[in-house]
């Protein structure tokens, strides 16, 4: 699914159309605790996992935001961090 504000409904009837699911942490970065953040994360790995979709987490800008990614294990990672979209196992070479 595509960045911004993606209720489940929206999601359950576009899911056949989709291979992805994606977090944007730029979206709630200062506007949610981390708790909450750790929450919303978890629901959409699960999601993404039972649907059988790849989970990309988005908006790794800094060394601080690389404990969700080893908490996650999202299959791709992307922010300014990065430079660009990576699959996680090149993203290894970051030092994660």
């Amino acid at each position: 699914m595509g960045t911004g504000a993606n209720l489940p409904e929206l999601v359950d009837a576009l899911d056949p159309y989709v291979d992805e699911y994606k977090y944007a942490l730029q979206n709630v970065r200062g506007t949610l605790t981390l708790e909450e953040v750790r929450a919303q994360v978890a629901y959409w790995v699960g999601r993404a996992q039972q649907a059988g979709h790849f989970f990309a987490l988005e908006g790794i800008e800094t060394p601080a935001d690389l404990p969700l990614v080893r908490e996650f294990q999202p299959q791709i990672v992307q922010g300014y961090y990065f430079g660009r979209p990576h699959p996680l196992t090149i993203a290894a070479d970051f030092d994660l």
